[in-house]
């Protein structure tokens, strides 16, 4: 049987994926292969991950009011980031994303850069400053929003951005704007974030909550793009994010 080295949009398959090389809705199927397998398979492939976050971070997540410091101060954080990278992006991050608090961001929350002159790494920056969202703990605050970036960072480190020279892998037009979105949460960052939540809220035993809902409202708001009528059956249970209360954020916690 011959297999092409380009896959359909023309770009090279992610199988592994290569940094800035890959089709972003491509770059994102073949990451959901990795994500959405049977839970005890699952589990089985990423063991020692798996458990040092039930050993370790569950128990921290009991005492979490006691010892917030020592929870997720800076060795705690990159610690951390590391261990889900194994659970849910196969270790394709941390080698490549470097991960700080910033007290500076205003009213942002979290932000993820992309350095080409840096290898073709990633920042994650996150601020000290939080809202978690009703019933939220800060740590699950913590781990929701560092989850949400690191979507980001997967599909800034992988996917093509226009290095292909192709006029619709870049901006403004109007299939760049779909896949990417001009806020960076568009259909590719969608369909990630909400396969990591759905697997993270079944395997970590915390609420997670990526705030996709959200996204979409920013995104509309910059771009004009909702998603389709086929992603809103997929992605949110078949409520429309227009239609979706934005719950406003209900309690502040300041680590700085």
């Amino acid at each position: 049987m011959f297999f092409s080295d380009r896959s359909l949009s023309g770009h090279a398959p992610p199988k592994p994926p290569r940094k800035r090389k890959h089709d972003s809705i491509e770059l994102v199927q073949s990451a959901l292969k990795y994500i959405n397998r049977t839970r005890w398979l699952w589990i089985g492939t990423r063991g020692v991950s798996y458990w040092l976050w039930k050993n370790d971070w569950l128990k921290a997540e009991l005492k979490s009011h006691m010892d917030q410091e020592r929870l997720i101060g800076p060795n705690e954080l990159t610690g951390t980031m590391e261990i889900l990278d194994r659970l849910f992006f196969g270790g394709l991050l941390h080698p490549h994303v470097l991960v700080q608090w910033r007290s500076d961001m205003g009213d942002q929350v979290g932000i993820t850069t992309f350095d080409s002159d840096d290898n073709g790494n990633a920042l994650i920056s996150l601020s000290p400053k939080r809202a978690a969202l009703a019933g939220q703990t800060p740590t699950q605050a913590i781990i929701s929003n560092l989850l949400h970036e690191m979507c980001h960072a997967y599909i800034l480190i992988y996917a093509c951005f226009g290095e292909c020279e192709r006029p619709q892998c870049k901006k403004p037009h109007p299939t760049y704007i779909q896949k990417i979105g001009a806020k960076g949460h568009g259909r590719a960052w969608q369909m990630l974030a909400a396969a990591v939540e759905a697997r993270a809220n079944k395997v970590l035993g915390i609420r997670v909550d990526l705030e996709r809902v959200t996204a979409a409202w920013t995104e509309y708001q910059k771009s004009g793009v909702w998603p389709s009528n086929g992603d809103v059956q997929r992605l949110f249970g078949g409520v429309a994010p227009r239609d979706q209360e934005v719950l406003p954020a209900t309690v502040w916690f300041d680590l700085s």
